[in-house]
């Protein structure tokens, strides 16, 4: 997949880091259908230019990208509060959901 370098240039100089998130749902698709472990990881790489495959994570280096948990978190609250312009959009990936939320239904009402 290649990142057209304009949107990495917009997201870097947008200031916090919802607005980022929100921005990069909007303008690459494919994001929106990762987990959260491969929406952090492409993140890293396509927005912040950090390659996985060539430089290892170091501790410093981790301090310079944008923490894990605030991208995790700013992508649930624009899923919660739009689920259909930031949520999934793959019928796989909707079907897993639901299946899941089921899932966990099931299991409460059975233990209580």
């Amino acid at each position: 997949m290649v990142v057209p370098d304009r949107i990495s240039f917009y997201a870097n100089n947008i200031g916090r880091t919802v607005d980022r998130v929100r921005y990069v749902l909007s303008n690459l698709g494919f994001m929106r259908n990762l987990s959260d472990k491969w929406f952090t990881l492409y993140y890293w790489q396509y927005i912040e230019g950090w390659n996985m495959w060539k430089s290892p994570l170091t501790q410093e280096l981790s301090h310079k990208l944008t923490e894990a948990g605030a991208l995790t978190r700013a992508r649930r609250k624009l899923k919660e509060l739009n689920p259909d312009l930031y949520g999934p959009f793959d019928a796989e990936s909707i079907n897993e959901r639901e299946f899941k939320q089921l899932g966990i239904m099931e299991y409460m009402i059975v233990t209580k």
